[in-house]
């Protein structure tokens, strides 16, 4: 039976013809918690009923182990202020002779406060009383991935997997590791030799499938997820980063319809939100995007990708200023980040500060000098500014950076028409059409310079395909 808040003098309990069990409270009785389960009442445990069983130290790893796997008992549960308890009972020994386990204990103490060092500390000095045991380099790892030392976190687990090939979480924590320092193959086999040690881990197929992701294998990423979520229905992450995957392979509507699922799931993550926010904005939805923007901020008020994604739906409405308001936030709680910097220079153009979009492209090149988007922006500016040298000139590099990016062609095609280079011009737009059939302003761009060559036929076809995309794109008086 169990009845809390039993406010009740003891001999009420008494009176009753029945057995009570008491497990008293870890956080008021830290002693009597570590070792004492008492049982007391009037009736009475026949002897046939009852054996005393004493446990070799061989096997107490394996008991311990099925209580975790079967009943989600852990040893922290059973024994969470080991240390407090010897420091205080055991008069008979000094109390800074503790024992490896005692430090190991220790160390998750540390690490639940977020004392990392400390953890880490006490982790080493059970290491050093006894390096075979396997849970000690595992607890070690784990808390130097949570601070980023994922190299030294990988090391941790490669002994725990040297002392235990089966020991799973080592397996999987290190696949974690090995996918945050961008060796997202080494990590697939990692979480591969999870699910073939255990089957039916959830977390490892869902992991597998983040990094899949990561290698552009969206279908297999996707199979990884379904499978994630087969498992566990209540898997709000799989759901989320099933939706990233559709989101890449385009599918809006279904990436919405899992990203509506794991804010079901959990309604407090700004994450989920966001992510929401962006496939509204990339399905033309700029207000709903705003919206789930809103939502995020207001979760998270440091969330950085949020007043992002939120100044490039603004800057869709034509909110310029506003778009700017939220990019000087994203900037303010990230100095670092290239992507406000460049997104807030094309608000700018926008406004007509020429100069001043020059100035954030450049910021973004300096903090990323691999950031093709800011290259092909600041040469749209420059392009703007009658540049067309220095546009031609960032167009090349922005092309270099990512060849598959139709935008930097479009632009040097322009910028070629503005200096008479007109056959280079309608080189550079057919390969922007041909990455991209829908851009119209390559459409546009290419008939201007086939008029230029008095190629008029191909010209209006051009003309007539650009307006069809886009109709504000009139054709120009011949």
């Amino acid at each position: 039976m169990h009845t809390p808040h039993l406010n009740k003098p003891v001999k009420e309990f008494l009176s009753q013809r029945k057995l009570w069990k008491w497990e008293p409270s870890g956080k008021n009785n830290r002693i009597v918690a570590q070792q004492s389960v008492h049982i007391f009442g009037v009736g009475k445990i026949e002897k046939d009923y009852c054996a005393e069983i004493r446990i070799a130290a061989d096997y107490k790893r394996e008991i311990i182990d099925t209580l975790n796997s079967s009943f989600g008992i852990n040893e922290l549960k059973l024994f969470n202020d080991r240390v407090g308890f010897a420091r205080i009972n055991a008069h008979d020994q000094p109390y800074d002779r503790l024992s490896a386990e005692d430090y190991f204990y220790l160390g998750i103490t540390f690490h639940q406060r977020e004392e990392y060092d400390q953890a880490i500390e006490r982790y080493d000095r059970a290491i050093n009383l006894d390096s075979q045991e396997a849970m000690f380099y595992n607890n070690r790892g784990i808390v130097k991935r949570v601070v980023g030392d994922y190299q030294e976190a990988i090391s941790d687990f490669d002994k725990v997997i040297e002392l235990n090939p089966n020991y799973v979480d080592a397996y999987n924590s290190r696949g974690i590791a090995k996918d945050a320092l961008g060796d997202h193959q080494g990590a697939i086999a990692d979480y591969d030799k999870v699910i073939e040690l255990s089957p039916e881990n959830a977390d490892a197929s869902n992991n597998r499938g983040a990094a899949k992701y990561k290698m552009d294998d969206q279908q297999g990423a996707i199979a990884d997820f379904d499978k994630a979520i087969e498992l566990d229905p209540q898997n709000a992450a799989a759901y989320n980063n099933r939706g990233n995957a559709k989101k890449a392979l385009n599918d809006l509507l279904g990436a919405i319809a899992d990203y509506n699922k794991a804010v079901e799931l959990d309604p407090q993550n700004d994450m989920f939100i966001s992510n929401r926010g962006n496939a509204k904005y990339e399905l033309n939805d700029p207000q709903g995007a705003i919206a789930d923007f809103d939502k995020a901020t207001e979760l998270n008020p440091k969330y950085t990708d949020a007043y992002n994604g939120r100044g490039n739906a603004k800057g869709d409405l034509g909110d310029y200023q506003g778009a700017i308001d939220d990019y000087n936030k994203a900037i303010e709680l990230c100095p670092q980040g290239a992507v406000a910097y460049s997104n807030r220079g094309v608000a700018k153009l926008a406004l007509g500060d020429d100069q001043g979009a020059i100035a954030d492209y450049g910021k973004a090149i300096e903090l990323n000098p691999k950031y093709a988007d800011a290259y092909n922006n600041r040469g749209a500016a420059k392009l703007a500014l009658g540049d067309f040298q220095g546009a031609i000139a960032d167009c090349n590099m922005a092309i270099e950076l990512n060849p598959e990016y139709d935008k930097p062609y479009s632009n040097r095609g322009a910028a070629k028409h503005k200096m008479g280079d007109h056959q280079g011009a309608i080189s550079d737009c057919s390969i922007a059409i041909e990455l991209n059939s829908e851009y119209a302003l390559a459409h546009y761009i290419r008939g201007l310079a086939r008029r230029a060559i008095n190629d008029e036929t191909e010209a209006q076809k051009d003309f007539v395909r650009a307006r069809e995309i886009d109709p504000r794109l009139h054709p120009p008086d011949s």
